[in-house]
């Protein structure tokens, strides 16, 4: 079982969502762990995963201007498992953003 303290952050500026992150502490043995990046917790297709081929990291990215969104907005993670092992892992999964901070 997995344990997320924070999965989102309030962006303070206009942004677009440009790729995902995952990496854990231990390499994945068996099933999927998958990283959905979210806006206002609405999955936006970006995704990174922990599978057989990635075993301890991955990345995803997009083209500038596929998920954007406003400031206020929450930016953050949904983590789905599918027969993941190892049962413990620590897992550190980060959205990147550009923020839009023109006339401050």
């Amino acid at each position: 079982a997995f344990k997320i303290a924070v999965t989102e952050e309030v962006m303070p500026f206009d942004f677009e969502v440009v790729a995902i992150s995952v990496v854990a502490s231990t390499a994945r043995t068996a099933g999927t762990l998958t990283v959905d990046a979210t806006i206002d917790g609405t999955v936006t297709g970006l995704q990174a995963a922990l599978d057989g081929t990635n075993t301890t990291r991955d990345t995803g990215t997009q083209v500038r201007g596929s998920d954007a969104g406003v400031a206020g907005s929450r930016v953050g993670i949904k983590l789905t498992t599918s027969s993941w092992t190892p049962v413990a892992a620590d897992i550190t999964a980060t959205v990147w953003v550009l923020l839009s901070i023109e006339g401050i």
